[in-house]
């Protein structure tokens, strides 16, 4: 028994839609064609991801090598060495890491070097494209730059 206003589909209504609207003769092979177009578009998407990914945390690293330049830079005796120990702690902190930079510029501004003032250490880094892209053909460099700001601790002598 029918109900009215109840739409149902028996066996032979079902192969008559198929029927008419071409049903299973025009699907066959789709599914290969569509893995076929899109397999190269979501490797592209998952090497740019790979490839922010790695870009973020290269300047991670930059930012590191920052702070560790200024706090090195902040507990030195004297202006000179502040300079001299804070371009060491920059070095060291990028060669812990793995990154290397094409161009690797350390900066150490003493020019307020003075008890309640501050220290500015900023890094510099040109980084290879290819190397954050774990060996993918990508051309061209990023510049990386931090700049951090440390403050001299006021009660403190300064030689």
């Amino acid at each position: 028994m029918v109900k009215p206003g109840v739409l149902t589909i028996t066996a032979a209504s079902n192969s008559l839609l198929r029927g008419a609207f071409g049903g299973e003769q025009m699907e066959l092979g789709s599914m290969a064609v569509e893995m076929v177009v899109l397999t190269p578009v979501l490797v592209l998407f998952l090497g740019v991801v790979v490839l922010l990914g790695r870009l973020t945390l290269a300047k991670a690293y930059v930012d590191d090598a920052a702070r560790a330049s200024a706090e090195a830079a902040v507990i030195a005796p004297s202006a000179t060495q502040a300079i001299s120990s804070g371009r060491i702690a920059a070095l060291s902190s990028l060669s812990q890491k793995d990154l290397s930079c094409q161009q690797l510029n350390v900066v150490v501004d003493t020019a307020h070097f003075q008890p309640n003032g501050y220290v500015v250490a900023t890094v510099k880094c040109v980084v290879e494209l290819g190397q954050l892209s774990y060996g993918l053909p990508v051309p061209g460099w990023v510049n990386l730059e931090s700049k951090i700001e440390d403050p001299i601790e006021e009660y403190r002598s300064i030689y």
